[in-house]
This record gives C-alpha cells, sequence and structure tokens, in this order.
C-alpha cells in the first residue's frame, strides 16, 4: 500500500494505513489526512461539522482528521467514540498543539 503522508510523517502515515487495514478497508488511504493540503482541500466528513478557516489552526486539522477516520473506516458512522491511542499520537504529531494543551476526547452524558 502507497504511504502518501509528507515524507518527515511517513512512521505516521503507516500508523493511519494499518488502521484501516484493521477494520478492512485498505482502500481508504488514511495517510493522505497527513498532507496538509489534502485535508483542507476535503469538504466536511458531516453536514454539521464546520470546514476549518483560513488558514486553518491545527486543532481544526485534528478534529477534520479525525472526522474523516469515522465516516470513512466506521462506515459513516457519526457515533462519538475514542480513536486508538496510536491513531491519536499520529494526528497530535502532524498537526501538534503549540503548547501541547490538548483538551482528549470527552464522553457525551
Amino acid at each position: 500500500m502507497q504511504n502518501f503522508a509528507p515524507e518527515e510523517f511517513k512512521e505516521q502515515g503507516k500508523v493511519l494505513d494499518d488502521y484501516a487495514m484493521e477494520y478492512d478497508v485498505p482502500d481508504v488511504q488514511l495517510s493522505r489526512l497527513l498532507d496538509a493540503d489534502y485535508l483542507v482541500s476535503l469538504e466536511v466528513a458531516y453536514p454539521q461539522d464546520r470546514d476549518v478557516s483560513d488558514p486553518p489552526t491545527n486543532a481544526e486539522m485534528r478534529f477534520k482528521a479525525r472526522r474523516w477516520i469515522k465516516r470513512t473506516v466506521e462506515d459513516g458512522s457519526i457515533g462519538r467514540s475514542r480513536l486508538p491511542e496510536d491513531v491519536e499520537a499520529a494526528i497530535k504529531s502532524r498537526y501538534p498543539d503549540e503548547d501541547g494543551a490538548y483538551k482528549g476526547f470527552k464522553s457525551k452524558k
């Protein structure tokens, strides 16, 4: 499988592509989400989502990447569930918070 992540994020791209393989959707090519230009060019994953600003913040990019992973890997399910730690780490590595202050997953009550 071709890894579409930028050169400096190939390891993270492999993590995302492996996640797609686990769900038996290898054609999804999640590593593309680590290409900022590609991610910005995508429409919103779900109608209720807001698109990223211009220029986008890394927080917006992390959110958009997560939403596209959920939509493509989990077959369109909008349900809120935590992504595996290695997938989260790959996204945060590519689109880090400058202060390292992540809100983290919050389950709805």
